[in-house]
């Protein structure tokens, strides 16, 4: 077993390696099933992503990838496919609740063709 110190440099190495592939546009995540993913890595075969939710709080989700990283290293360190997949549900999950914040502001405040509010204000078409 490696040090921790390693396991986290080496865990960090793998998010960043993640993260440039995401931002050059190299991966695409493809959701399967609500706890399943493909990620394509350029012209490579996909590598499939699971993720097994943990009974235990303590415990924490159980990822996998079909990658041989994450097999002969998993799961003390997460490869660049799962971090792939965990970057962008984060993103995901922080544009979403801004979405239906922004869709539920629409929703209840009709606005009036013509003015705006009770201000006397038109608007220009």
């Amino acid at each position: 077993m490696q040090e921790p110190q390693d396991l986290t440099q080496a865990q960090a190495e793998r998010t960043e390696r993640a993260r440039a592939a995401i931002l050059a546009g190299i991966f695409l995540v493809t959701r399967i099933v609500p706890q399943q993913w493909t990620v394509k890595n350029g012209d490579k075969l996909p590598y499939v992503v699971s993720l097994k939710t943990s009974q235990s709080e303590s415990v924490g989700n159980d990822w996998t990838c079909t990658c041989m990283d994450f097999q002969q290293r998993g799961p003390h360190i997460l490869c660049k496919h799962i971090e792939g997949v965990r970057l962008l549900e984060a993103a995901q999950n922080r544009i979403t609740p801004i979405k239906e914040k922004e869709n539920q502001m629409n929703d209840s405040n009709p606005v009036n063709e013509g003015s705006l509010g009770d201000h006397g204000i038109t608007k220009v078409h």
